[in-house]
């Protein structure tokens, strides 16, 4: 069973017609009706709010109020009891209640987080009020009405049911008066309003400088216009235009980390010639423990030592496991130096997290510089061919 869209959601609610009276409210000086603030809040968030977010009508403290006084008449008793039916899904979970409320005469933002499976039912509680002077008396009255309807509908027998219900003030315990910006004017408090549910669900830090009156104006006069020729202009795209933190691209994602590139040596005499080829024969790279060969077989032995008279590469670390795992205790053998290199590419993207050290690092350039050498060397006592590069 769905649960009932949660405080009259205008967003997951049926279609909301937009009346030409409503429009003509976005003239200079005139305040919004309720109907457009739903009406926009449906264009604008049709099929993109996650199953935890509810967004309130710009009514639900009539909404709210209306339902509570239901409890206390028995003639109400099935209708009451049908309502908890339809809204207890929302005890069992965690979920997140956001609302243009009208209250008063005036549009200000609620923002309500609460688990009734939680001991602390609200999480949080934020107000957001462009007229701050007074938002305190009507947050209270309006704050009151959601607790009442959660412990009387939603929660009624289930979770943290009697805390809420005991305490009259139990909202008000974590209710927060955010600053946010402020109306310069008597009329512009539903755009405020409609502005920060719009940076609040695009997870936006609402500060007092987060948008202006200038940008108000704006897009009073934007919003006029695009309804006036097209009903369905109130998309995220075209509002975000008129902000300019929701204007904002996405910053990118960081940076895959550079492959690390070996280059093999140059070198400038027939001897010290770079390699292409290495003919027919091959070279083999055998366990690390075992003794050098020098005998002048087909095959070369790779150990921890140098060509004779040369020291111990300092670099050269053996506690690399994949490095030692892979070449060292396998034998590999390799046809020429170009499937050496090849391999030395393939050990680099293999063990990406290994290669992130300068130590390591140092061991795949020691390596592929100790073949080049060995290669030369052998091609100097066996006058193998060399072809040389420009």
């Amino acid at each position: 069973m769905n649960p009932i869209p949660f405080a009259d959601d205008p967003v997951r609610g049926k279609p909301i017609s937009l009346a030409m009276g409503d429009v003509e409210g976005l003239d200079r000086g005139q305040w919004l009706s309720t109907s457009l603030v739903d009406y926009v809040l449906q264009t604008s968030l049709a099929g993109k709010l996650p199953d935890h977010v509810l967004i309130g009508s710009s009514n639900c403290s009539t909404y709210f109020h209306t339902y509570n006084s239901k409890l206390r008449n028995e003639d109400d008793t099935h209708c009451v009891q049908q309502m908890r039916d339809g809204l207890q899904p929302y005890a069992k979970s965690r979920y997140r209640f956001i609302s243009a409320a009208y209250y008063d005469s005036h549009f200000f933002v609620v923002d309500i987080t609460f688990d009734n499976r939680q001991p602390n039912v609200f999480e949080r509680v934020n107000v957001f009020d462009s007229l701050s002077s007074t938002a305190r008396r009507r947050a209270t009255a309006v704050l009151h009405q959601v607790q009442k309807f959660l412990s009387g509908f939603c929660f009624y027998k289930l979770g943290h049911h009697q805390s809420v219900l005991q305490d009259p003030d139990y909202i008000m315990q974590m209710a927060e008066f955010r600053h946010c910006p402020v109306q310069t004017n008597g009329y512009d408090c539903g755009l405020f309003a409609l502005a920060v549910v719009w940076h609040l669900l695009c997870d936006k830090d609402i500060h007092p400088s987060v948008f202006t009156q200038a940008d108000i104006d704006t897009f009073r006069v934007a919003l006029r216009h695009g309804l006036s020729s097209n009903p369905g202009w109130a998309t995220m795209d075209n509002i975000a235009c008129y902000f300019p933190v929701l204007s904002m691209p996405a910053p990118p994602p960081p940076p895959s980390p550079p492959a690390i590139e070996i280059s093999p040596p140059s070198f400038t005499s027939v001897g010290d010639a770079q390699l292409a080829v290495c003919g027919p024969r091959s070279l083999e790279v055998a366990n690390v423990a075992t003794e050098r060969n020098t005998d002048a077989g087909p095959g070369m032995e790779f150990g921890p030592t140098e060509e004779p008279g040369q020291e111990q590469d300092p670099i050269l670390d053996y506690e690399d496991n994949y490095f030692q795992d892979n070449f060292s205790s396998k034998g590999v053998v390799f046809g020429t130096v170009d499937d050496v290199l090849v391999a030395i590419n393939e050990y680099q993207e293999s063990s990406g997290n290994v290669l992130s050290t300068v130590r390591t690092r140092g061991n795949a350039r020691t390596f592929v510089c100790k073949i080049y050498r060995r290669c030369r060397q052998m091609l100097k006592e066996r006058e193998w061919l060399v072809d040389r590069k420009q």
